[in-house]
């Protein structure tokens, strides 16, 4: 009787060994930005959702806030923006004092390309960005603006399928 089973467990534990000692994938820090057309206030203010519509240990992470018609951000409305996967976080712009012009949202996504944790590569975040008009009035949504204008960053490039690096 002959038996193969121990050279190949041995073989199969040198693997493991050597893939737990191999050194991390890089990591960058890819951040774009976007911005919505400018819409008016009166009579309205604004909320800028966004959704993380990745899986796994996914978070999309960046900013949100609000911007005048003279191109300064509006102190207050905003914040960082923090989203696991799966949810969706909204921030709103509701005007205490009269405001000239129109008003724009402006959100910045930080994606991570590369890395792993655990014996997995991380999950790049995937944002789903909307704003809402809503009447400070009734409470009703006016209208909603999808698809904001991409301003700067470079695209996302993610590992091959089955691996941790990126391609060169």
């Amino acid at each position: 009787m002959k038996y193969y089973f121990v050279p190949l467990l041995l073989a199969a534990a040198a693997g493991v060994a050597a893939a737990q000692n191999a050194p991390a994938a890089p990591i960058t820090i890819v951040v774009e930005q976007y911005t919505f057309a400018p819409v008016g206030t009166t009579y309205a203010y604004l909320r800028v959702n966004v959704a993380n519509l990745s899986g796994g240990t996914s978070v999309c992470t960046g900013s949100v806030s609000f911007i005048d018609s003279t191109g300064k951000t509006i102190p207050g409305p905003g914040g960082s923006l923090n989203v696991a996967a799966g949810q969706t976080s909204s921030f709103e712009f509701v005007p205490q004092t009269a405001v000239s012009g129109a008003v724009r949202g402006f959100v910045t996504i930080n994606h991570q390309v590369g890395g792993v944790v655990g014996p997995m590569p991380v999950m790049s975040c995937n944002a789903l960005m909307s704003l809402e008009v809503v009447n400070s009035i009734n409470g009703q949504t006016q209208a909603v603006l999808t698809n904001p204008t991409p301003i700067s960053g470079i695209p996302l490039v993610t590992p091959f399928p089955g691996t941790t690096t990126l391609p060169q």
